[in-house]
């Protein structure tokens, strides 16, 4: 029998140790090998679970685009079968994510990017308002028009309008195509209720000019509807009458016996320049294009002219509005519009808030910083309250910077001035305010109102 010496024994058990340790070790230095990676799902959580082939521990990125944005915590247990909640997610939501995994030794294992979306919340209003079938042309002047419109079917109302206009047909694809239309946005607040009449007084437009509109609404979860009915028609000549039409692309009857009223947003400019020319007192039982700007600044105070109904017809409901007026301004009370009336008219606290631009919502800017501003050229090195009034509009565009407002045309304000006049086909843009590019602000400030 053969035998062997203690030192040969002792020399085969270390050599069976190394073995197994170097085995191990082999096995614990390899990066964990990620597998069966899947999403389980709900409206505003999410369960992501993988598994590995060695113990290692949990941790997701995830976020609405492949550079995710968010991460969980890492979950420091090792284990092969991993599971990591998600919550506060949005619902009806597509998300990205990937996992990632580190072993005992620090060896670390990232997925592939994956995706999933949440559900929908079935809470949350998803159903956007009907198709506006009613937009029409009521009346029109040399460099105005006056649209109109009945509110759409939907159970919430609605909060926002999108009223496009063009020199051009529009259609789904062109809606929002800015190269070919000027999109004004028109925030409702009160919001309005089916079937109440909208009127809009789209102003500073080119005489005998032919213009295209659509509209489209939204309800106050922020579901726009489809493009409406187009509608078009040619400005008067400069020495036209104003005139009414409906020239629609598609069929729609106007509502005759509609004498519902929502305030026509037209700026205070519009208003003293269609009035100022009236030369003669107006009186009961007239009819005139001006009485009816009259009954639209006379309905933006209910408790003048509470009826609210413009006809242009001065009866006995305008007489009692301006003998109202008149009293309050310690006027004569004749129930006669006269010079006196109509210089008060463009001062009536309510028409200073209705006829305020969107664009200077939430600012100290008046409609007489507008006229002002916009009355001159302005250039770089000026400096004043007119630069801080181009620069809010400016902002108001997203051509500025909120800390761009510094009364100072700079260098920042040059740039926005010169993007402002490359996205209108100003040119030269070099950034000088002048006559095109006051004019262009203009006609957007007054259609955006």
């Amino acid at each position: 029998m053969r035998t062997f010496s203690k030192d040969v024994i002792v020399v085969c058990v270390c050599a069976v140790i190394l073995a197994t340790i170097a085995t191990v070790f082999a096995d614990e230095s390899s990066a964990p090998i990620i597998s069966d990676v899947s999403a389980s799902v709900g409206v505003s959580t999410a369960t992501i679970t993988w598994t590995t082939d060695i113990e290692s521990t949990s941790q997701v990125e995830y976020g609405e685009g492949d550079r995710y944005g968010s991460a969980t915590n890492v979950d420091e247990t090792l284990t092969t079968s991993h599971s990591v909640d998600l919550i506060e997610l949005q619902p009806n939501t597509l998300y990205h994510y990937r996992v990632h995994t580190v072993n005992s030794l620090g060896d670390e294992s990232i997925s592939d990017d994956y995706t999933f979306s949440t559900s929908p919340d079935e809470s949350i209003d998803s159903e956007a308002p009907e198709a506006i079938t009613t937009l029409e042309i009521d009346t029109v002047t040399s460099d105005s028009i006056e649209l109109s419109w009945n509110v759409p079917n939907d159970e919430n109302g609605v909060s926002v309008y999108h009223l496009d206009s063009a020199q051009e047909s529009i259609d789904e694809d062109s809606f929002y195509d800015t190269t070919r239309v000027t999109l004004v946005e028109l925030r409702i607040d009160p919001i309005e209720t089916t079937g109440t009449k909208h009127i809009y007084e789209v102003t500073g437009l080119s005489p005998a000019t032919i213009y295209y509109f659509a509209i489209k609404s939204a309800d106050p979860s922020g579901n726009f509807s489809a493009i409406s009915n187009v509608v078009f028609t040619k400005t008067a000549s400069v020495e036209s009458t104003p005139v009414a039409t409906s020239t629609t692309s598609s069929s729609s009857k106007k509502n005759v016996g509609s004498v519902g009223y929502h305030p026509v947003e037209v700026t205070l400019v519009t208003i003293a320049k269609s009035l100022s020319a009236t030369t003669k007192d107006l009186k009961l039982g007239e009819t005139n294009s001006d009485i009816g700007k009259i009954q639209k600044v006379l309905a933006t105070d209910a408790t003048l002219y509470p009826e609210g109904i413009v006809s242009d017809y001065f009866g006995p409901l305008t007489q009692a509005a301006i003998e109202r007026l008149q009293s309050r301004l310690n006027l004569p009370v004749t129930g006669v519009v006269d010079s006196a009336v109509i210089d008060a008219l463009p001062n009536l606290p309510t028409v200073q808030s209705v006829f305020r631009s969107p664009i200077f919502e939430n600012t100290t800017v008046t409609s007489a910083d507008i006229s002002k501003t916009f009355s001159h050229d302005l250039e770089f090195g000026n400096q004043g309250d007119d630069i801080k009034t181009l620069q809010t509009f400016l902002s108001a565009r997203g051509l500025l910077p909120k800390s761009g407002l510094t009364g100072l045309f700079d260098d920042e304000t040059r740039l926005g001035v010169i993007n402002f006049q490359k996205s209108h086909s100003i040119s030269p843009a070099v950034g000088y305010v002048g006559p095109i590019t006051r004019s262009k602000i203009l006609e957007i400030i007054t259609l955006v109102q």
